[in-house]
C-alpha cells in the first residue's frame, strides 16, 4: 500500500469538511474540521422535496453553506486561508483518469466530487494514494478504502454535471491572514443565510427555507404540507427518516460553535461568547428535533412544526446578533 505522503489522518464528522480538512493536514496545514468548515462557509439552510417516478418523496435538507455540488464551498475555503484551490474538470474519463494517476505520481492529495449509493447522491473523498490498480480513499473511515480505478472512475463520471472534479491545492509561501479569512467567512455564512442562491426558489434557501419547512410540518390543507404528501405509513417513513438524516447531527450549528471559538482565538478577535452560546443551543435543539421525528412515537407534525418555527426565529435572532458584531470588526 503506497499512500501520498504526509496522508495520515483519515475520516472526521462530515463528508462535506472531513476530506479537505484531512488533504491540507497531509499538505502540512494542521487545521480542525470545524475551523475548515466554517472557513469554506459554513452553516446554511435550504428545504426541497423531490419525486422521482415509481419512488417515493425524496426530502432535502442543505444544512451547510451555498450550493450543493459547487466548488465555491471548498474553493472559497482555500481562498480564506490564503490558499489557491486547483479545480480540473473534464468530460472525458480517460483524461480524468490520467489527470488522477499523475496528481497521486506528483505525491499530491486530493479532492473528488463522486457518486453515492444512488444516482442523485453525491459526497467527497479524499484521493490518499494508489496499490496496484486500486486508489485508496479517506471515505469516512478510520482507515484508507480500496476501490479498483475503474469503479472510482464510473463514480467520479456518474453525475454529468461534475465532469470528473478533482481539487488540489497549494498552501501559501507565507502566513496567511486568518483573520480577514475569518472576517469573511462569517460574512458568507450571514449573507448565505438570507441570499435565495436560485431566485427562482427563493422561498427554498436561508432563514425562508426553515420558515416555509416548519408551516408545511403543519398545513393541513396545502397540497405540498406534509399531511398530504406524506400520509401515514412508508410515504411519512421515509419523509422522516431523511429529516433524521441531515439533522441527526445538530444541523452542524454545535460545528459552527466550535469554528467560531477556535477561529475567533486564531484571528485573535473577541467578543463571539453569545453567538457562540446561542449556536450550541440550536445544536440540541436540531439534535431534539431529529430525535422526535420518528413515525409512531406519539409526536404530532403540527408539534414538529412548532418547534421548527421556534428554531427558525432563533436562528434568525443569532444571525442578527453575529452580524452587528462583525459590523463592529470592520
Amino acid at each position: 500500500m503506497t499512500l501520498i505522503k504526509g496522508y495520515d489522518r483519515f475520516g472526521g464528522i462530515s463528508p462535506e469538511s472531513a476530506p479537505l480538512t484531512n488533504v491540507l493536514y497531509a499538505m502540512g496545514a494542521s487545521y480542525s474540521e470545524p475551523f475548515i468548515f466554517g472557513m469554506c462557509g459554513g452553516i446554511g439552510a435550504s428545504y426541497f422535496v423531490f419525486e422521482y417516478k415509481g419512488m417515493p418523496p425524496n426530502v432535502f435538507l442543505g444544512m451547510r453553506h451555498g450550493l450543493y455540488g459547487s466548488p465555491d464551498f471548498f474553493g472559497n475555503g482555500c481562498r480564506r486561508l490564503g490558499a489557491t484551490p486547483v479545480f480540473k474538470e473534464t468530460t472525458s474519463s480517460g483524461a480524468a483518469q490520467k489527470h488522477l494517476l499523475e496528481t497521486i505520481a506528483a505525491g499530491k492529495p486530493a479532492v473528488a466530487y463522486v457518486c453515492g449509493k444512488d444516482a442523485y447522491s453525491y459526497h467527497h473523498v479524499g484521493v490518499a494514494g494508489l496499490d496496484g490498480d486500486e486508489v485508496l480513499l479517506d471515505d469516512m473511515a478510520p482507515e484508507p478504502v480500496r476501490m479498483s480505478l475503474e469503479q472510482f472512475a464510473k463514480r467520479r463520471a456518474a453525475i454529468g454535471q461534475f465532469k470528473n472534479r478533482l481539487l488540489t491545492v497549494s498552501l501559501p509561501a507565507g502566513k496567511p491572514d486568518l483573520r480577514a479569512g475569518f472576517l469573511a467567512a462569517i460574512a458568507a455564512t450571514i449573507e448565505g443565510m438570507h441570499k435565495a442562491h436560485i431566485k427562482s426558489f427563493a422561498s427554498n434557501f436561508g432563514l425562508a427555507s426553515l420558515a416555509k419547512f416548519a408551516r408545511l410540518l403543519g398545513d393541513e390543507k396545502d397540497k405540498k404540507g406534509w399531511a398530504k404528501q406524506f400520509p401515514p405509513g412508508p410515504r411519512l417513513e421515509n419523509g422522516l427518516k431523511w429529516v433524521r438524516q441531515y439533522t441527526k447531527n445538530g444541523a452542524y450549528r454545535g460545528m459552527y460553535a466550535d469554528f467560531l471559538e477556535e477561529g475567533g482565538k486564531l484571528a485573535k478577535v473577541k467578543g463571539l461568547a453569545p453567538c457562540i452560546k446561542l449556536y450550541r443551543q440550536l445544536d440540541e435543539q436540531w439534535k431534539e428535533f431529529s430525535g422526535l421525528a420518528v413515525p409512531g412515537n406519539g409526536i404530532q407534525l403540527t408539534d414538529l412544526s412548532g418547534m421548527m418555527s421556534d428554531m427558525q426565529v432563533m436562528e434568525g435572532a443569532v444571525l442578527l446578533l453575529l452580524g452587528n458584531w462583525l459590523g463592529a470588526q470592520r
